[in-house]
């Protein structure tokens, strides 16, 4: 039930977000708990106990919700480089934008994220 209804759900238009580090923590939280949830308590020598974060990454055995989420930014890269030149989807992605960044630590922009999801995935080209 997870796969198929709840986390597509919580997917749907991941491939465009970019996430600070604490909305990653966020969202491994937050799937944690419904993993701990639908695997339910243990018993254990007659007492039950909630299960470690070892045991429910063990039982799921799938992917984490973040590397989730880099992997389908890099399947949608790969999928608008392949667009045609006229796309528009295409001609956003090679445009540059005008202007300039606000004062501070400026966020990060989809490319720069993807640049940083390629070294940390190892995807060389």
């Amino acid at each position: 039930m997870y796969k198929t209804i709840i986390r597509p759900v919580v997917l749907y238009g991941s491939e465009v977000w970019c996430l600070t580090a604490n909305g990653e923590k966020v969202l491994r939280i937050w799937e944690r708990k419904v993993l701990r949830v639908i695997f339910g308590a243990i018993c254990v020598a007659g007492y039950w106990r909630g299960r470690t974060n070892v045991e429910v990454r063990q039982l799921y055995g799938e992917l984490d919700i973040v590397t989730e989420i880099k992997t389908g930014r890099l399947r949608w890269l790969g999928h608008v480089e392949r667009m045609s030149e006229e796309r528009a989807v295409k001609r956003l992605y090679q445009n540059t934008p005008e202007g300039s960044r606000s004062v501070g630590i400026p966020r990060l922009r989809w490319m720069e994220e993807l640049r940083e999801d390629q070294r940390g995935m190892g995807v060389k080209n």
